[in-house]
């Protein structure tokens, strides 16, 4: 197993397979990441159409999507297949995960101005007949 800063580990289409210890830590990982869609998919259910409905949605489908890539990424290095198995689509996942959670924080981050604005229409309204 070579250094993770040289190019040879990163950029080799048969790789070394991954230690038990990765391959449970991205096992786990994406059952995290169902957990995390279960979770979400109930609070969808039970807060139907509330100012956070967009942003929980949105991070279901981080979760499941991540779940799936996480299984897949799991099984394919587990059945040690030279080109789908090779690190640089691991960092390329977690580079896709690392935008996508600053995205779901910018739109998290804009609730509050959200909210105000619908303040500001009910006030409006209320003296509109």
């Amino acid at each position: 197993m070579g250094s993770i800063f040289s190019w040879s580990f990163w950029f080799n289409f048969r790789p070394e397979p991954l230690s038990a210890l990765s391959q449970n830590l991205i096992l786990a990982f994406a059952i995290l990441m169902v957990a995390m869609f279960v979770f979400t998919k109930i609070i969808i259910s039970r807060q139907p159409k509330t100012i956070y409905y967009k942003f929980w949605l949105k991070l279901a489908n981080f979760g499941v999507t991540n779940a799936i890539f996480g299984f897949l990424f799991w099984f394919l290095s587990y059945e040690m297949v030279p080109i789908l198995s090779a690190k640089f689509l691991l960092g390329i996942w977690g580079i896709i995960m690392i935008i996508w959670i600053v995205m779901l924080l910018k739109r998290l981050k804009k609730i509050p101005e959200r909210r105000a604005e619908i303040e500001k229409e009910k006030e409006f309204k209320k003296y509109i007949p």
